[in-house]
């Protein structure tokens, strides 16, 4: 189903995915090379675990400036 949904949805052929060990600057890289606002995280199976928008990047970007 959420395959369905996303060919519908999405211009992109399949969803964009880093590891969950990924640093934060590979998930601003790709954001940025593929156009896009949100990365799916996935584990060492490739099973989705969590979105990262855009919003939850720049957050994660100001809170650590600010420390």
């Amino acid at each position: 189903p959420i395959r369905e949904f996303w060919k519908l949805t999405n211009t992109h052929p399949s969803p964009i995915t880093l590891l969950e060990t990924d640093p934060l600057i590979d998930v601003i890289k790709t954001a940025i090379e593929k156009h896009v606002y949100r990365v799916y995280f996935v584990d060492s199976n490739r099973k989705p675990t969590r979105v990262v928008t855009l919003t939850d990047t720049i957050d994660v970007v100001v809170k650590l400036l600010n420390n």
